[in-house]
């Protein structure tokens, strides 16, 4: 089985399969679409992020935990400075 980030996951699906995933995760479609691209640093809460792993298999705890917790690449940057 191949696991995926939820970004990755999100961008290969289609409308359907963004709505189908967000509802199956309990939460809005709109919230997924900014969890998925981090808009304005957005990251899912503990409780999201499992029910997200249960929604599709694809994705896995650890990995999303990962995606979540890596510095956005500008605040790397700043780190250096």
């Amino acid at each position: 089985m191949c696991y995926m980030k939820l970004s990755d996951l999100y961008q290969s699906l289609d409308k359907n399969g963004r709505k189908a995933l967000a509802e199956k995760a309990g939460v809005d479609p709109g919230y997924l679409w900014q969890i998925a691209t981090q808009w304005r640093g957005k990251k899912p809460s503990v409780d999201v992020i499992g029910r997200l792993v249960r929604s599709d298999r694809r994705l896995k705890a650890s990995d999303l935990i990962a995606e979540f917790s890596e510095v956005a690449p500008e605040l790397k940057e700043a780190e250096h400075v």
